[in-house]
């Protein structure tokens, strides 16, 4: 039969000592009552445990014949993987998630993935090998995914369904890479949740901002115009920007090219945004740099950083907290006052499918939940029941009279 056990101890009178399954024991076979403390068993060439026991040397033995006697189970039953016994363990948790960052990391580096979205990953990774460490992969279960997830104190259940989510992702990784076959990945838990609200302001409101923010960095209009895009152009987040370089802009043509957004990877195309010709003329008066280098950068000294530093991933956040600040403008972040609020500003004069089309993104929940229907749509519709329309509301279509445009038709 496969596999043996051995030792590396020698009798006091110097023969090897050797299994003896009549005496359940690695003894000498001069002296039957000389038994070895310390065990290996071997398993093929490539699986080896060890086992000890300096007071019983006979638990010690029993403990090894068990294990042993269980892979051989396992062969008869074609059930055994290698792998889980192999010295370095393979299927160990913490050693596939470091191989797993890895290659998220490659990702990040060739632009295949937000460098927000891989720290989200290696955080929620390293957290779930804290809880299992190099247990092997095959033997994590629902029942401890959910002590895991569960377990987790001071989070919110959104992100707690996000953890699960890269859990899940990485799991899936591990099947396509023939680590694990169907049947050894695990069930997830389900994890219901309701997505927060941002705050948002009204378009008077962002207006004060934005020339707060102008006036407050004359020496950078890039911030300024950054800020201008944020709150006009909804199909460029806030962290897109910063990938935007000298050559992806296009003032001949009018376009911006979005090389890196948040749903290339589902796309697996650039997004374009059309520019205003007012931005393009802003633009043609700003210093152009070489193909290579970011747009959205200090032109001056800023700080004692020289000129053409690209823009840090807090300056936009913290010049709108400052702007916020001066003007007692409390509870909205930049994402909240900038895109939000002005799809919600777009929405009272479009319908959702043109609001949709304006931030070239169909599939959020998330943000279509700022698209819903407007109060004074709503007004306008139970004005009818009075009979008559209420001055200054906007009605839905289907009730006759509308201030909604649809882009489609609209010349």
């Amino acid at each position: 039969m496969k596999g043996r056990i051995y030792t590396e101890e020698k009798c006091h009178c110097g023969e090897r000592m050797k299994e003896d399954r009549n005496l359940w024991a690695v003894c000498c076979p001069v002296h039957p009552d000389q038994k070895a403390k310390t065990l290996v068993v071997w398993f093929g060439r490539k699986v080896k445990k060890r086992f000890s026991d300096e007071k019983n040397p006979d638990l010690a033995y029993r403990k090894a014949y068990r294990w042993l006697e269980s892979l051989r189970e396992k062969v008869d039953d074609g059930i055994y993987d290698q792998r889980e016994y192999q010295i370095g363990n393979p299927l160990g948790f913490a050693n596939l998630v470091k191989k797993y960052l890895e290659v998220k990391e490659l990702e990040q580096a060739r632009g295949l993935l937000a460098k927000g979205t891989l720290g989200h990953i290696r955080h929620d990774l390293n957290l779930a090998a804290e809880c299992f460490g190099n247990r092997v992969v095959k033997e994590i279960l629902l029942d401890d995914l959910q002590l895991f997830l569960f377990k987790l104190e001071g989070r919110s259940s959104k992100t707690i369904s996000n953890i699960a989510t890269n859990l899940h992702a990485f799991w899936m990784w591990l099947k396509k890479t023939k680590r694990l076959g169907a049947d050894d990945v695990p069930e997830f838990p389900e994890i219901e949740f309701e997505l927060g609200w941002r705050n948002t302001i009204d378009k008077q409101t962002q207006n004060l901002i934005l020339e707060e923010i102008r006036k407050s960095t004359a020496r950078s209009p890039r911030v300024y115009l950054a800020f201008q895009w944020l709150c006009t152009y909804t199909s460029i987040r806030p962290d897109e920007l910063r990938g935007i370089l000298e050559s992806d802009v296009n003032l001949e043509t009018g376009f911006v090219t979005i090389k890196h957004h948040k749903t290339g990877k589902k796309t697996k195309s650039p997004k374009l945004v059309p520019l205003l010709d007012e931005d393009i003329e802003l633009m043609k008066t700003l210093p152009r740099g070489m193909p290579h280098l970011p747009f959205f950068r200090h032109d001056a000294s800023v700080k004692g950083m020289p000129p053409n530093t690209p823009f840090g991933n807090r300056v936009l956040r913290k010049v709108w907290n400052r702007a916020c600040e001066k003007l007692k403008v409390s509870g909205v972040d930049l994402y909240g006052g900038t895109r939000h609020s002005t799809q919600q500003y777009y929405r009272q004069f479009m319908s959702t499918e043109d609001c949709q089309r304006l931030s070239q993104h169909t599939t959020s929940k998330a943000g279509l939940r700022y698209l819903q229907i407007q109060r004074q749509e709503l007004i306008g519709g139970y004005a009818l029941a009075r009979g008559g329309i209420q001055k200054g509301a906007g009605i839905h279509p289907v009730y006759g009279a509308s201030n909604v445009v649809d882009l489609k038709h609209a010349k």
